[in-house]
């Protein structure tokens, strides 16, 4: 079964015009896909089936959204829904993929941290574990002794699986080789053997931290891990491959929770 993703920033609130035109377009290819719209920001999903359903999900100017299109014409129906989102919001990738709304989140909630459009990147073909490691260190700006950082993560690596739940990595360490918080991600276009009973990576998530982390530093990421543990925004992650969405979606977990 194919599927495809669209997802997208709210430029306003979710209207019942707005939630019946979906529903319309969601009923004239009903036969050959299903849809649903799923609010990340607030943790609420639902199938395209009537526009009150959608009223639910509370969308709000502001809140990230993806399109779930699932069935044998996905790869259209992506195109013909793609008109909808424009309407509703931003959407994340595309030919000219922007960050500056997510970057303007970061420094809001997170300022201490370190997380650009140059700290994602894709695995090298016929990579391992240990040289997906070592690309990961190299997206990293500004760092002293990368070669002890790589070193340091091969060792945590070697106590236990650093695999966060199914298909999502998340190596990490304390090192005094960086002055902030930093986190970068390296998406895996083939399965990545990790060495986890839950199965292989297909998204790794790097996160170091400076020497004696101060609260301020490690909140956001605290807050980053448990929002990881929802299954809404694990799905978004491992299957939206354009990288100002997958900037969007780790900002957004790096965030306060939603009202």
């Amino acid at each position: 079964m194919l599927r495809r993703e669209l997802t997208f920033r709210c430029d306003r609130d979710l209207t019942l015009p707005d939630a019946r035109r979906l529903y319309r377009l969601a009923s004239r290819l009903h036969a050959r896909i299903q849809v649903r719209l799923c609010n990340l920001t607030r943790s609420r999903h639902t199938e395209v089936c009537e526009p009150l359903s959608l009223m639910a999900l509370g969308c709000r100017a502001g809140d990230l959204c993806q399109l779930l299109l699932s069935g044998k014409d996905a790869e259209l129906a992506c195109i013909v829904f793609t008109t909808w989102v424009n309407e509703q919001g931003t959407r994340l990738g595309g030919r000219h993929p922007d960050f500056t709304a997510a970057q303007s989140q970061l420094q809001r909630q997170a300022p201490a941290l370190r997380f650009d459009a140059g700290m994602l990147g894709v695995l090298a073909p016929d990579s391992d574990a240990a040289s997906a490691l070592r690309q990961l260190v190299a997206l990293l700006p500004e760092i002293g002794d990368g070669d002890a950082l790589y070193q340091q993560l091969l060792a945590r690596e070697a106590i236990a699986s650093t695999m966060l739940c199914a298909g999502i990595a998340m190596p990490h360490a304390i090192s005094p080789v960086v002055t902030q918080p930093m986190l970068a991600l390296l998406h895996c276009p083939s399965p990545l053997e990790w060495g986890s009973a839950s199965g292989p990576a297909h998204l790794l998530i790097l996160m170091v931290l400076p020497a004696s982390p101060t609260q301020e530093q490690l909140l956001p990421l605290q807050r980053l891990v448990r929002r990881l543990m929802d299954p809404l925004l694990q799905h978004a992650l491992l299957n939206d491959h354009q990288p100002a969405a997958r900037h969007a979606l780790l900002t957004l977990a790096l965030s306060q929770p939603a009202d």
